[in-house]
């Protein structure tokens, strides 16, 4: 019996862009497990739906869990100037 996800390919969560959904991986551990890739460094990691959906990913593990107090400027304008990293 197929499984039906809903699709999150090409969405980003909290920094991590959403790849594919990988078949095998999901097949042997019976729930929808997405290939991702950290917009940090770029590696690509696995994370399943619910660590997605419940925001519990930050990063493939490279950046720390942004503190709440700090807001996300990435890709702000502030006149002629884009904000494209926290660095």
């Amino acid at each position: 019996m197929k499984k039906y996800y809903k699709d999150l390919v090409g969405k980003t969560y909290n920094g991590v862009l959403v790849l594919e959904l990988d078949e095998e991986v999901s097949k042997e551990k019976h729930r929808g497990w997405w290939k991702c890739r950290c917009e940090v460094c770029g590696k690509e990691i696995y994370f399943d739906t619910q660590q997605i959906q419940n925001r519990k990913t930050y990063s493939c593990g490279c950046a720390k869990n942004p503190s709440p107090h700090v807001s996300n400027e990435i890709g702000k304008r502030y006149g002629r100037l884009v904000v494209v990293s926290r660095n």
